[in-house]
């Protein structure tokens, strides 16, 4: 890969991320959405996922609540390949 073919990619991970945020700013809880790099990927998500979980939440199995906004954008082994 050379510069030139990083530079491209770059470009398009940010228009796509930056797209992304424009279309859905908000969650459907109200909070805002956010662009987050994890397991792998990029996501955009509901910032209220971004919080640290409660430890007690995290054992029952409330840590994450399926109402909120996490699509993903970027998968990085896919991202490469192209």
């Amino acid at each position: 890969m050379t510069d030139n073919d990083r530079i491209t990619d770059n470009d398009r991970a940010v228009d796509l991320i930056e797209g992304a945020t424009q279309a859905e700013p908000f969650c459907w809880c109200g909070s805002h959405t956010v662009a987050i790099a994890r397991d792998g990927g990029v996501s955009l998500a509901c910032a209220t996922l971004t919080r640290p979980t409660p430890r007690l939440r995290g054992l029952l199995g409330l840590g994450r609540i399926s109402a909120h906004l996490e699509r993903r954008l970027i998968d990085f082994a896919d991202w490469q390949a192209a």
